[in-house]
């Protein structure tokens, strides 16, 4: 069975300094692209919310607080290219811009004003 991944990235918003307020937009577009490629937005699906952060901290403690909602920790690196800290705190939820909302304003809080980036995410489709 293959695995088809789609991840929404700050690409998509216009650039790495891109300041993104309102997600929906975007949000609606990628559920829309994972429904053609084959994703039932009746049923759950793993959705990678992707956290970067300037600092190891930063993200351990965003992990840390993100489980008290259901999340679970992905891993924990740093990318040199990048010179960020990130993580992927994954749950399942349904494709719903409503669920993607809601899920994404549950973590919005635990991020520090300074020093992160945007949160994004993704979800795998199996085709």
């Amino acid at each position: 069975m293959t695995k088809f991944i789609i991840l929404l990235c700050v690409f998509l918003a216009g650039g790495c300094a891109t300041k993104v307020d309102d997600f929906s937009k975007l949000d609606q577009d990628l559920i829309t692209l994972l429904v053609k490629k084959g994703a039932n937005i009746n049923k759950e699906h793993l959705v990678s919310f992707l956290i970067d952060c300037s600092t190891k901290q930063q993200v351990s403690h965003i992990m840390t607080d993100a489980m008290q909602y259901g999340f679970e920790d992905d891993y924990l690196s740093y990318s040199n290219k990048r010179q960020v800290w990130s993580t992927s705190l994954t749950k399942y939820i349904k494709l719903d811009l409503s669920e993607i909302t809601v899920n994404r304003a549950k973590l919005t809080p635990l991020m520090p004003s300074k020093g992160c980036q945007p949160i994004f995410w993704g979800a795998s489709v199996k085709l």
